[in-house]
């Protein structure tokens, strides 16, 4: 019996460890696709303005600006991305900007779930240890 809630809470702690893993790789996707959406315009503009000679005279002085304000943009998306993304980061942020207050019931939300699901898990575990010693004597 002890042996079947060890192999339990370690196929706990690996569901755990996939999960962390896929919202890490599903923020650092987002990431990557805001730096890509911010700089692509930029980038296509002064390329086809230096390889290809292409005069942006003649287009409308907005749409060139435009780009240029877009790959500006770049600084703001990866702060907005972590706020999505990650409580703890989310939290932090609230706590520094207090204007942010509106969000901190979805924030504790979240937490108090995360912090009662591993410590129910822990204190079983704890158990078993406790379990297993007393059984050896």
């Amino acid at each position: 019996m002890i042996w079947r809630e060890k192999q339990n809470h370690s196929a706990w702690i690996q569901q755990r460890r996939v999960k962390r893993d896929i919202q890490v790789t599903i923020t650092v996707a987002f990431v990557i696709l805001s730096f890509l959406v911010s700089w692509m315009p930029y980038a296509v503009v002064s390329l086809l303005e230096g390889f290809f000679q292409i005069d942006v005279q003649g287009v409308s002085p907005m749409l060139v600006q435009l780009p240029c304000l877009m790959a500006k943009t770049a600084c703001i998306w990866n702060p907005i991305v972590y706020v999505c993304h990650n409580s703890r980061y989310r939290k932090a942020y609230i706590e520094t900007f207090s204007f942010l207050r509106v969000f901190s019931e979805r924030v504790s939300t979240e937490d108090e779930t995360l912090a009662n699901s591993s410590d129910s898990k822990e204190k079983s575990f704890r158990g078993i240890k406790t379990q297993s010693v007393i059984s050896k004597v």
